[in-house]
């Protein structure tokens, strides 16, 4: 959160809440993802770009591939 307060010193609060948004839903958390994710931002034009979902990422708990059947 340190770097989140001196980030907000340097671009603005509304750049570093949606920068930790993101980080929190990618589940980035190291100590430069704050300013790797605002300046990828810079060449992004919506957030939601950032971020892509797949099948082998789901942000709703237990919902991995279920067991067959038949087991």
């Amino acid at each position: 959160m340190a770097a989140a307060v001196e980030l907000t010193a340097l671009i603005g609060a509304g750049q570093v809440v949606i920068a930790v948004g993101l980080a929190a839903t990618v589940d980035q958390f190291e100590e430069d993802a704050l300013v790797s994710i605002t300046q990828r931002r810079e060449s992004i034009a919506r957030p939601a770009d950032l971020v892509v979902a797949d099948e082998t990422c789901s942000v709703q708990p237990g919902t991995s591939d279920p067991a067959p059947a038949d087991q």
